[in-house]
């Protein structure tokens, strides 16, 4: 029913993106009734508690053995960007489709109907 698909996208969106720092805006689509399906857009930078906005990464810096900031022969500080989330990696989306795949095989199953993703 339109109720359940619209639990199952909540309760998958929630524990995927949501609980990990996203903001999520769903769009659900039923064009034809054979084909109900979502959008899902998301923030690629985490929010903190307070509501402002986290950061994707941070800097840092290479230090010598005295643990001063060393410098390119160009006399920049040396330095290198830290990911503070992994959202934009392949790695990730297969992990979210695989987890999408489970939860609707899942529900399917416990409907006993016998299609899979």
């Amino acid at each position: 029913s339109e109720s359940e698909q619209k639990e199952l996208l909540t309760k998958y969106v929630q524990e995927n993106f949501v609980d990990e720092g996203m903001v999520a805006e769903v769009a659900i689509h039923r064009d034809h009734p054979d084909n109900p399906h979502a959008h899902v857009m998301l923030t690629n930078r985490p929010f903190n508690p307070d509501g402002t906005w986290g950061q994707k990464t941070k800097t840092e810096y290479i230090l010598d053995s005295h643990g001063n900031k060393t410098k390119t022969p160009a006399g920049n500080v040396r330095n290198r960007k830290i990911w503070l989330v992994d959202w934009d990696k392949k790695e990730k989306i297969t992990e979210w489709r695989h987890n999408w795949a489970v939860s609707v095989n899942q529900v399917l199953e416990q409907k006993n109907i016998p299609d899979r993703i």
